[in-house]
């Protein structure tokens, strides 16, 4: 399997679409990207979850062909819960590289350029990221989620 390096123009794409969603999805996002460099057991408690709403999915359509609104709560707490986890991850991550991203970004022209969120302005902060972060180029995805999260925040508040 080769590994694949990401084109700035295609991850600023990426971030620029992101910022479409509300914080907690972002933060849940990173915390899903995360998972791949994550021990395994990790991943099991989740895939665990996941396993047993797909159970009860499969019982329930033996029992009744539509599922009660008490049995949807429950399967909709499992979801809640690794929602949940994986929001507590990426929180975790951007607050454990927070340091080197606001050394990175704290500028006065990088916070001008962030008052109007244009493609190019998006392009190097990706960049700017990226290079905070230090990440190899094939988890450069990160860098573009990172880069969401923190335009929605605002980068002068996150910079505070």
């Amino acid at each position: 399997m080769s590994v694949k390096e990401h084109d700035i123009e295609v991850l600023a794409g990426e971030a620029m679409r992101l910022l479409r969603l509300d914080t907690g999805e972002l933060y849940a996002m990173l915390g899903g990207q995360l998972l791949g460099s994550s021990l395994p057991s990790r991943a099991a408690v989740m895939v665990g979850y996941l396993t047993s709403v797909r159970s009860a999915l499969v019982a329930k359509t033996f029992n009744e062909t539509v599922p009660s609104q008490a049995d949807l709560g429950g399967w909709a707490g499992e979801v809640e819960a690794i929602l949940e986890e994986l929001r507590r991850d990426g929180i975790r991550f951007l607050t454990e590289v927070s340091g080197n991203l606001r050394q990175a970004l704290n500028n006065r022209d990088i916070l001008r350029l962030s008052e109007e969120i244009s493609p190019s302005a998006v392009r190097i902060i990706v960049v700017l990221v990226a290079g905070a972060l230090s990440m190899p180029r094939e988890l450069d995805p990160i860098c573009a989620t990172v880069t969401a999260v923190i335009l929605r925040l605002g980068l002068r508040d996150f910079c505070k």
